[in-house]
Order: structure tokens, then C-alpha cells, then sequence
């Protein structure tokens, strides 16, 4: 119940309220040395770090985040894909902290884990390519991040849709990609797409 409350501040965008109830939660699992209490506990810290991220606490999102990760690794070979996870959350946080490089290579470790343990063509391969574009972007290599970012698309657009948000901000993210290389017209055309999509 703890968890549905902390959940639901979350949607409210009451992620201090959330925080509170998450931690709660957190002290729980804490005082159990079960499998299925350890893996409730990383996730329990994922939602902590993201909850501080959105609060700007970087440095307290990492230490969550960090700890999540120990936990997992400590466990079994069987939670690679959420530690692939918990490095992706990790680089959002970087790259919130303007650490790209950091960033990167965050992302890079997570989508080689995913891509072994998920397969080439799972969402979250998809998503994570995504944002490798969108460091590469901001790191000035708009080359690399429009072939990572298309290679994002085409994935996205084979495992969930077109029309879905993750595809849509793919495929807004390579327009920007477009106008800083000076393929304007391009960008326009694929800006205006996205936008009728989110229309319709």
C-alpha cells in the first residue's frame, strides 16, 4: 500500500510527498534478507534517485542510484537487464549534471547488457539508443547522433509504434539534429509530422 501511495504523489508531480512514503518503504525491505526484498529494494532506490532528479538533488540521485546498482550486482546474473536499467537512470542523471562523457558511457555499458539479455529489437534497446543520440547532440557530434538516433527509430517504430511518445520525441530530437546541420526544410517537414501526430 505504501508503495501505490508513494506512486500515486508521484503522478501528482508531489515527488517530496512521494519521497517520503518511497523512503518508508525503503526501511522495510531494508530489515528482510530475502531475493524478492533485495530486488524490491533496488527498485525502491531507483524510484528514490528519479524522484531526486526530479527534485534537482543530482548528487543524492546518484547515491541511490549507486546503491541500487550494488545491490543488483551482489544478487545474481539473472538481474542484468535491471542493472542495465539502474546505468541508464544514472546517465539521465549525468547528463542533468551537464556530464555527458559520463553520460555516454552510462548509456554505452547499459546498451550492450540489453542488448545480450533483451535481444537488438526490445523497446528499451530502442529507447536507450535514443538517448545516446541525444548526448551526442549535446555534445556537438551531430553525425553520430543522427545514425544513432535513426537506428532509435527504426526500433522504435517496429517494437512500439509510430505514433507512441518514445518514437514521437526520437523523432523530434533527430529534427533538431536536422537544423543544426542546416537541413532545414527537412527539419521542418519532419517537426511538422511529429507535431500532427501528437495532434491526432
Amino acid at each position: 500500500f505504501l508503495g501505490w501511495i508513494a506512486n500515486a504523489h508521484d503522478m501528482r508531480g508531489e515527488y517530496s510527498k512521494s519521497k517520503q512514503f518511497y523512503e518508508e518503504l525503503l526501511q522495510i525491505y531494508t530489515t528482510k534478507d530475502t531475493k524478492e526484498a533485495k530486488r524490491e529494494n533496488a527498485l525502491t532506490l531507483n524510484r528514490l534517485g528519479s524522484l531526486s532528479r526530479e527534485l534537482g538533488l543530482y548528487d543524492e540521485a546518484m547515491d541511490y542510484h549507486q546503491r541500487a546498482l550494488h545491490l543488483q550486482q551482489s544478487t545474481s546474473s539473472a538481474a542484468k537487464a535491471m542493472t542495465a536499467e539502474t546505468c541508464v537512470l544514472m546517465g539521465m542523471t549525468k547528463i542533468k549534471m551537464c556530464e555527458y562523457k559520463k553520460a555516454l558511457d552510462l548509456f554505452e555499458d547499459a546498451l550492450l547488457v540489453l542488448k545480450s539479455s533483451l535481444g537488438k529489437r526490445h523497446s528499451s534497446v530502442a529507447t536507450t539508443l535514443s538517448q545516446i543520440g541525444a548526448v551526442h547532440f549535446e555534445m556537438g557530434d551531430f553525425t553520430m547522433a543522427m545514425t544513432t538516433l535513426t537506428e532509435a527509430e527504426h526500433n522504435q517504430i517496429s517494437s512500439i509504434g509510430e505514433n507512441s511518445r518514445d518514437t514521437l520525441e526520437t523523432q523530434a530530437m533527430i529534427g533538431r539534429v536536422l537544423c543544426r546541420q542546416g537541413e532545414y526544410d527537412t527539419a521542418l517537414k519532419k517537426l511538422r509530422a511529429v507535431a500532427n501526430k501528437q495532434m491526432t
